[in-house]
């Protein structure tokens, strides 16, 4: 069965609240940030900016089934990961899934800039099928380009940076920027 807006609705919380809610669900592989970015400093602005979740739940079973977020940093939005619970994602045959949590997150963050770090090819894949656009990377704060280049170092190879009505996405491999425009 596909999934359709219809058949969810969110509820915004802290990510503490969304990592309990989940627990209290069963389901354990959700994570605060510091124990999901595994090259981006533990006390660095992506893991630790005062963030907002946004959590999916069936509607039918009130089940938590994925979430989306960003936390503040200046006049920037920092993305703080997409997680969908197993038995939800494209591999268990819901690929609608992370649109949903795309849409939720676009719709939220509003005109804002939004900074994302990916460790997931796929999750980058879907930011790029959905049409972003180069920036200049010098636009960027000097606390998020160290926090990157830290991050480089440890392996992370991309950044994105998103922006609604003229989107914009920047993606990072070694000196290169790669941009797509929607």
């Amino acid at each position: 069965m596909k999934l359709t807006q219809e058949d969810i609705y969110f509820e915004d919380m802290s990510e503490e609240n969304a990592v309990k809610v989940f627990q209290d669900d069963g389901y354990y592989k959700y994570k605060v940030r510091v124990n999901r970015y595994e090259n981006l400093p533990k006390d660095g602005i992506f893991a630790n900016s005062p963030e907002t979740q946004f959590v999916a739940f069936l509607t039918k079973t009130e089940q938590p089934i994925g979430v989306v977020g960003f936390s503040k940093f200046q006049n920037f939005l920092l993305g703080s990961g997409i997680h969908i619970r197993e038995g939800y994602r494209k591999s268990d045959g819901h690929p609608e899934v992370i649109q949903l949590l795309l849409d939720k997150l676009l719709k939220e963050k509003g005109s804002k800039t939004m900074v994302v770090a990916f460790s997931n090819p796929q999750a980058k894949s879907r930011y790029k099928d959905n049409g972003f656009d180069e920036i200049n990377e010098e636009e960027l704060p000097k606390e998020i380009l160290d926090e990157i280049n830290e991050a480089k170092a440890k392996g992370t190879t991309v950044l994105q940076k998103l922006k609604l009505n003229n989107w914009w996405m920047t993606l990072k491999h070694g000196n290169k920027v790669l941009i797509y425009r929607r």
